[in-house]
């Protein structure tokens, strides 16, 4: 049983050190394929990461070698101990990643980004079949994008435009009185 706690132990200890070294702090998404069964492990916002499953490891070798060389307790009772240890040290890095540094981390979605139908300002105009700019608000946070107008008429700075599509990069824009009911 000693040589399973120390392995535990330096196994945990080492691949931790080493995943904060290379950046992985459990937010991952691991697809592993086990013959005809395949599954997915995301990390990061499931109780079940990289961190957490590392944590268990250290926790419990790390308490295991600790009981089984300064107690008197039994093979099973240190064994029983040392996994529970294992959870609780885990969980604990669990709720410190998920309620610290963790909290304020959305996914992001391809709709939220989708600028179709985005209002802006003409930044610098649209001369006759050439690009211009215009400004808007996405998240809060004011953006600019190259323009040009639907038809390939001008549009002087200042107008109000409406995003028809993007293409290349460049956003496709109707004049937005055009579009009012």
């Amino acid at each position: 049983m000693l040589i399973l706690y120390i392995i535990s132990f330096w196994v945990g200890l080492i691949l931790t050190l080493i995943t904060c070294f290379v950046g992985g702090l459990g937010n991952h998404h691991y697809h592993f394929h086990l013959g005809n069964h395949s599954t997915d492990f995301h990390g990061g916002h499931s109780p079940f990461n990289l961190s957490t499953i590392l944590a268990f490891l250290t926790g419990f070798g790390g308490i295991g070698y600790i009981l089984l060389n300064n107690s008197f307790i039994s093979g099973i009772l240190i064994i029983l101990i040392a996994v529970i240890a294992g959870f609780i040290i885990s969980a604990l890095l669990f709720i410190f990643l998920s309620k610290v540094l963790l909290r304020d981390e959305s996914v992001m979605k391809d709709m939220d980004y989708q600028l179709v139908g985005t209002l802006g300002t003409i930044s610098i105009p649209v001369q006759l079949e050439s690009i211009g700019e215009m400004k808007f608000i996405l998240h809060g946070t004011t953006r600019s994008i190259g323009v040009k107008e639907q038809d390939g008429y001008m549009i002087p700075k200042g107008t109000k435009v409406v995003i028809l599509k993007v293409e290349k990069g460049i956003a496709v824009v109707s004049m937005f009185e055009k579009h009012e009911i």
